[in-house]
């Protein structure tokens, strides 16, 4: 395996600032920017990979990744965006929402349907608040309420 393209990748890699929950890059992207590098070079019928084969391994890798992982809340690279489903800004706004949630169910007795609690959401919100979303933060909030998808109701646990 020729040293430049470890020497490049590394360099490459370390460029990236560290963010929180964002995995900037995991040990088979590294081996697949080799293995891309050593096509590209093989499709030239060259002996040897070369730095403009791991820059274009580079840009390739970055345009799927950018694709499938892009953020578009924040614009940023999620790596568990492609692993979960769920971006780093639908996780915030979910942990968000779960918190108002906890904050309009305390102190009511016998707790409220799903759609009553949608609607509360929504009257206290400039933004549009979907059930398919409160759904989804309840079943985030397992441990701090009580759902009980057959009447509806929702308490605090």
């Amino acid at each position: 395996m020729p040293v430049i393209i470890i020497v490049i990748v590394v360099v490459y890699i370390n460029r990236i600032p560290p963010l929180p929950q964002v995995i900037s890059a995991t040990a088979r992207q590294l081996e697949s920017l080799i293995r891309l590098s050593e096509a590209l070079a093989r499709m030239k019928l060259a002996e040897f990979v070369t730095g403009d084969d791991v820059a274009e391994a580079i840009r390739l890798m970055r345009v799927a990744t950018m694709q499938s992982a892009i953020d578009a809340s924040t614009g940023l690279i999620d790596m568990e965006a492609i692993t979960t489903g769920v971006t780093m800004g639908q996780r915030a706004a979910r942990a968000q929402l779960a918190e108002e949630i906890k904050k309009l169910l305390s102190g009511r007795q016998g707790g409220v349907s799903v759609l009553e609690l949608v609607q509360m959401l929504q009257g206290q919100s400039s933004v549009r608040v979907a059930e398919r979303d409160v759904k989804a933060a309840l079943t985030s909030m397992a441990d701090v309420v009580d759902w009980n998808r057959d009447t509806g109701r929702v308490v605090i646990a």
